[in-house]
């Protein structure tokens, strides 16, 4: 495989950065990630669920991580990771992990990153999302199958 482009090896290390910023797990971890990394305007999309902003995610995905929720910790391992251009590609396998530490379940995602200005523009994480439809499914009014 040939070396990445500059551009491409800065925008890798964004993502990862990310990622390192979410290593936490909890709800503060992660939306420090987000503030820090995702554009005003970027779009999240995640499998079964309809297209969200940045702060539509924060509120909906994140707001109860912690406290007497199911899920207070959201650890990931990385995996697979490549860049090309403004266009980042991680594989990467999230921990939902209870109050106790028990990990609840463990979700494999690859993630799609388009990058523009150093921020995140759209993310798409390709997943099989039952157990998030179960978790989250009810704030829009998706069931989980």
């Amino acid at each position: 495989m040939p070396p990445r482009d500059p551009k491409a090896t800065t925008n890798l290390r964004i993502i990862i950065a990310l990622y390192k910023a979410f290593e936490g797990g909890t709800r503060q971890h992660i939306w420090d990630g987000y503030d820090l990394y995702l554009s005003e305007d970027g779009v999240y999309n995640l499998t079964g669920f309809p297209a969200m902003t940045k702060s539509q995610a924060k509120d909906i995905l994140f707001s109860d991580i912690g406290g007497d929720a199911p899920v207070t910790k959201i650890v990931p391992k990385l995996g697979i990771q490549e860049a090309i251009d403004d266009l980042v590609f991680i594989e990467h396998v999230d921990s939902y992990r209870s109050k106790d530490g028990r990990e609840l379940f463990k979700l494999p995602v690859a993630s799609i990153f388009q990058l523009k200005g150093g921020k995140v523009r759209k993310w798409t994480d390709y997943c099989d999302p039952r157990p998030l439809l179960q978790l989250y499914g009810d704030r829009f009014g998706v069931a989980a199958e």
